[in-house]
């Protein structure tokens, strides 16, 4: 087997039922954690229809097929259970568990842990550790199995799709391979796999991957089994480029990591067999339990190879209008933009609104009467902790971290403070790194000196050495993470990025960096911080004639440098003393996520075309987050004012800073820890930005017109002249009225020249 391989199966089939029953599958109520129909904040049910795809049924029990899943209590329960109020579910308990399943005749079925055959059709599930749920899956699958690392690991299939899953036939001893090779990484890390057996099982369409509570997590990994949706993998259009015949099992083994890591459905492998691995065998319990379970579910998901894995069907809901995600995602990468359109189903999670929030909530005080936006807020910040800890412990700290907690607590649950001294116990002092990750509200902020640059005396290999320093201050009382992310001048430069560099509140570090050629670009990429971004630094040109004989600097030294006061007053975009009019209404039923009080650009948008909106600019002027107002051409009657009370009469020059607009902010992955910009090449062309309509109001209310020609301006501070003004407020208005593409409003300076 080899070149293009696919499947012909119709990717809306449905193996377990018959073509009308199929088209039956219709989202009839709203989904376990939204409200009920008729009460007060119910919305339509178009509200969930991307839900549909997901599956509608909480069971099912069919000739065909049978899912009897945890959330549906069909095993007796405590009576605790069934006494949950509102979002918060009572916490889990863990117990054993001793089963005997009989099924018709050719049926199998799986379950938690190894089946035992009892006699024809009955089958007996005893794992041997305490599970704190049971699923149990059934029909007449097609079964493939292998013994790997000590577990008996099988693939159960409808007999319609076995024809996807033979497309691999050929690379089954690699693909073998690979999953022993994460199952002893498991083991490594001392968080081996608990049930003796895994069963990857295919689940038919209508059955909901989805559960429920405050959070709707997947469903998709019970104890011993990890779930196939039916329209994923089984169904997928398989198609590898063609190889050459001694690399079709590498490409393919890499295609199906490639494919399981983009599953955004729930059923992310990945993140099953972490769930297995720690969730599966304890959990938190007390404040922040939520905030605990997710850090340490990331971080084992992580240290297993994927990339956090974490669902909601909130996030779900909010992003899954596919159609006009598609279309913001083509907009935005033909014209620009920020907010949600970034391709990518969990860009929710990353909205201004988000941020807001993130900025004002601790994790211990989500409010979880809002779950879709509690969801969003703890995947930010729990993600960006998680993130933190796992790069500056590193793995092998990491492991023993989470193979401690589950070691102590196995069938029980931890708390914040076994949490912390769990930490402590494997030298992870993670109050210096994070700070009070779970109480604090607060976040830090990074502001960075110029650049330095040298040239070093050639390596001992005669290869050419560039040193790069820089300064970079925490401003905020919080402790932070960051590093930094660079490419050289070389054609084909890979991009690169320092070690973690943890930064303690109000301190500041020098970073140095040595390379075999010149820098083109230099960013600082917080981990979680007031800048929201990565912003970029100016590398100036480096003098190649004449070595260094300064010791080179490579990592991280203290610094007693300081950030200087801002020269005059400046007034920013973000400030209080600017202001548009008219303000901007949303029409009704039309919702419009606003960025502190103005829409988040998207220049397409029927709803916010012609009003002023704000967007996220690298290059624009700000003390940790970088925005500009942007406005499309107009009559002049759209208005952006900066206003400022002088404190002195006299003589004072007025600056308008326009940022460069050729850098943007591209999403590289849905994490929020990798948004990167950059200056590439292959980019629409730069917006014209014509003559600017701008008046000065002097604190008399007197105007004067003032002539600017953005098109000759230069990236950054540009003079708009010197003004005789009294003490008091003045403001600078500048209109939607332009000959260009855009009219940007970033910030203006004022600087006494005379009194």
């Amino acid at each position: 087997m080899a070149g293009k391989h696919r499947s012909n199966t119709p990717r809306e089939s449905c193996a377990w039922q018959r073509p009308a029953a199929a088209e039956k599958c219709a989202l009839r109520s709203a989904p376990p954690g939204f409200p009920k129909p008729g009460s007060a904040t119910w919305t339509a049910p178009s509200t969930f229809a991307a839900l549909r795809g997901l599956g509608t049924e909480a069971s099912l029990f069919d000739r065909r097929y049978v899912a009897l899943m945890p959330g549906v209590h069909w095993l007796p329960e405590p009576v605790a259970a069934a006494a949950e109020t509102g979002q918060v579910a009572q916490p889990q308990t863990f117990r054993a568990v001793d089963i005997k399943v009989r099924v018709p005749p050719g049926w199998l079925v799986a379950g938690p842990g190894r089946r035992e055959t009892v006699e024809a059709g009955l089958f007996r599930f005893q794992p041997e550790v305490a599970v704190a749920e049971v699923g149990l899956l059934a029909s007449r699958f097609v079964r493939y199995a292998t013994e790997l690392h000590g577990v008996e690991v099988e693939l159960l299939v409808s007999r319609a799709h076995a024809r996807t899953i033979g497309l691999f036939a050929d690379s089954a001893s690699e693909i073998a391979d690979a999953v022993a090779e994460v199952l002893a990484d498991m083991d490594a890390m001392g968080l081996g796999y608990p049930y003796g057996a895994l069963s990857l099982v295919e689940i038919p369409a209508p059955l909901r991957s989805f559960g429920g509570g405050w959070r709707m997590p997947s469903v998709m990994a019970t104890p011993g089994v990890l779930m196939l949706r039916e329209r994923d993998l089984p169904t997928a259009r398989i198609s590898i480029p063609e190889p050459r015949p001694d690399d079709l099992a590498d490409q393919q083994v890499e295609h199906l990591r490639r494919y399981f890591g983009r599953v955004r459905t729930g059923g992310n492998p990945f993140a099953g067999l972490a769930h297995h691995a720690f969730l599966g065998q304890t959990g938190a319990a007390g404040p922040g339990a939520h905030a605990l379970e997710f850090v340490c579910h990331d971080l084992a998901t992580r240290m297993l190879g994927g990339d956090g894995g974490h669902f909601s069907a909130h996030v779900y809901a909010q992003s899954a209008s596919v159609p006009d995600l598609l279309v913001d995602s083509i907009v935005s990468v033909l014209i620009g933009g920020s907010g949600r359109a970034s391709g990518d189903v969990f860009a929710g999670v990353r909205t201004p609104a988000v941020w807001e929030r993130a900025v004002g909530t601790a994790l211990v005080d989500l409010d979880l009467d809002d779950p879709a936006r509690a969801v969003n807020v703890l995947t930010l910040k729990g993600e960006a902790v998680a993130r933190s800890i796992l790069d500056d412990l590193g793995r092998e700290t990491t492991a023993r971290l989470l193979a401690e907690l589950r070691d102590r607590f196995d069938g029980g649950l931890f708390t914040a403070d076994d949490f912390l001294r769990v930490s402590t116990h494997v030298d992870a002092n993670l109050a210096a790194l994070v700070g009070d990750w779970l109480h604090d509200a607060s976040l830090p902020g990074f502001l960075a000196s110029p650049v330095a640059t040298a040239r070093l005396a050639d390596g001992a290999d005669g290869r050419p050495r560039y040193q790069v320093r820089v300064h970079v201050f925490n401003g905020e009382g919080t402790p932070g993470l960051f590093r930094l992310r660079y490419r050289t001048d070389q054609r084909d430069a890979p991009v690169r990025f320092s070690d973690p560099v943890r930064v303690g509140p109000v301190q500041a570090v020098e970073v140095g960096v040595v390379t075999q050629a010149p820098l083109r670009e230099l960013w600082v990429a917080p981990y979680l911080s007031l800048n929201r971004q990565e912003f970029p630094l100016r590398v100036p040109d480096t003098d190649s004639d004449q070595a260094s004989d300064d010791p080179p600097l490579v990592g991280v030294q203290e610094s007693g440098w300081r950030p200087a006061p801002p020269v005059g007053i400046v007034v920013d975009d973000l400030d209080p003393g600017f202001a548009v009019q008219p303000a901007f209404t949303a029409p009704p039923g039309e919702p419009v996520e606003l960025d502190q009080g103005l829409p988040v650009h998207q220049r397409l948008d029927p709803v916010v075309a012609g009003h002023w909106s704000r967007a996220e600019q690298p290059t624009s002027w700000g003390l940790y987050r970088k925005t500009i107002a942007r406005v499309t051409p107009g009559d002049g009657s759209r208005e952006a004012a900066f206003s400022a009370r002088l404190p002195t009469s006299g003589r004072w020059r007025l600056d308008y800073h326009l940022p460069n607009l050729d850098a943007r902010f591209t999403t590289r992955s849905r994490s929020p820890l990798t948004l990167t910009a950059s200056f590439s090449d292959a980019r629409p062309p730069r917006p014209t930005l014509g003559d600017y309509d701008l008046r000065l109001v002097d604190a008399e209310g007197h105007e004067r017109q003032i002539d600017f020609d953005a098109t000759a301006a230069e990236p950054g501070w540009n003079a708009l002249g010197d003004f005789e003004l009294d003490a008091g407020q003045v403001s600078l208005v500048v209109t939607n009225r332009t000959e260009g593409d855009t009219v940007v409003a970033d910030a203006i300076r004022w600087t006494v020249l005379a009194r």
